[in-house]
């Protein structure tokens, strides 16, 4: 197992983070899904709990910004699966 500090750490995903171009309309899609949208969310981002892993809606534009890079336009595909 991996360690840090000499601690036994057991890897796991908490956060799964997507960029989107409209932080309303997809919170309004995955609420169609059933999720429930968490009281920490704003206009800018949305929380769910999905079952112990946090799915987070955050406008492209703040994403970039919150990784200190340009926002940039985006290909088609970019290379990145989620399966839920």
């Amino acid at each position: 197992a991996p360690s840090v500090d000499g601690r036994s750490v057991t890897p796991r995903i908490n956060f799964v983070t997507l960029g989107v171009a409209d932080v309303a309309r997809a919170t309004a899609f995955y609420e169609k899904l059933g999720l429930r949208k968490s009281a920490a969310s704003n206009d800018d981002v949305t929380f769910f709990d999905v079952n112990g892993v946090v799915l987070v809606l955050f406008g492209m534009r703040s994403l970039a910004h919150d990784a200190n890079i340009e926002e940039q336009p985006l290909p088609k595909f970019r290379g990145m699966s989620l399966a839920w």
